[in-house]
């Protein structure tokens, strides 16, 4: 268990190696954590707002985070500088993912949509009316082509992006959803809600394989590349490692 946060974690991420963690916090902070040893190394400032999202690009070198503060920011861990980019929502931007083939960014907002846009020109590409509470959470597939989004109506939903049609609805939570992780092969998806509580579900079937009760708000959660680990941080200030058993 890690600990020492000021703030409640709001985003995760694990790197491709499974050594370094990427916490984002309610206080507008980023921090890198060796999983080996659990030592948190650095720690980004830049953002107003709490970090909701956060991607790695470029092998890694690159993360870019969304905010409260209705920014998204461009981090180069190597050389640790920061810089803004306009999302293109008029509401706070609660995840992002940048799709692989074409570099596009998409975006999950609280005005309860999903958009795909350019970065370079800002221009919007597609939007999905994606839900009938805000969109607090999302997950990208390693394809890039579907997307699992968490939303405040207590439901997720599984995109095909090409077509902008949902694939599959999961129900089963009894309150706001506040965090989704999917592994690479979308096989797996994970999810954490306002009660505490973890689901684990099969996107094969759209079942839901476990359960976990927190003792507080689940506020961001993750699933390492290999499927067989659940990362979940709650606002009580810790974080739980979850073996999946298959």
């Amino acid at each position: 268990m890690l600990t020492g946060f000021r703030t409640p974690v709001f985003s995760l991420i694990v790197a491709p190696d499974n050594q370094l963690l990427i916490a984002g916090a309610g206080d507008g902070s980023i921090s890198l954590w060796d999983l080996k040893n659990g030592e948190n190394f650095r720690t980004l400032s830049g953002h107003n707002g709490g970090v909701n999202g956060l991607v790695l690009t470029n092998g890694g070198r690159f993360a870019i985070s969304a905010s409260d503060d209705q920014t998204l920011r461009v981090w180069d861990l190597v050389a640790v500088q920061g810089a803004d980019l306009q999302p293109g929502h008029d509401a706070p931007v609660h995840a992002l993912a940048v799709l692989p083939d074409t570099g596009r960014i998409l975006t999950a907002s609280w005005d309860s949509t999903l958009k795909i846009w350019e970065p370079g020109a800002g221009r919007e590409v597609r939007t999905l009316n994606a839900h009938a509470g805000g969109v607090v959470a999302m997950a990208l597939a390693s394809d890039g082509r579907r997307v699992l989004s968490g939303s405040r109506d207590q439901t997720l939903r599984l995109w095909n992006l090409d077509s902008g049609e949902v694939i599959l609805n999961l129900q089963g939570h009894d309150n706001p959803i506040t965090a989704v992780a999917i592994t690479p092969d979308a096989t797996l998806a994970a999810s954490g809600d306002d009660s505490g509580v973890v689901r684990i579900w099969d996107l094969s079937s759209g079942d839901c394989l476990a359960e976990f009760q927190a003792e507080s708000t689940i506020w961001a959660c993750a699933l390492t590349p290999d499927g067989k680990t659940v990362i979940a941080s709650e606002s009580g200030g810790k974080m739980f490692f979850l073996a999946i058993e298959r």
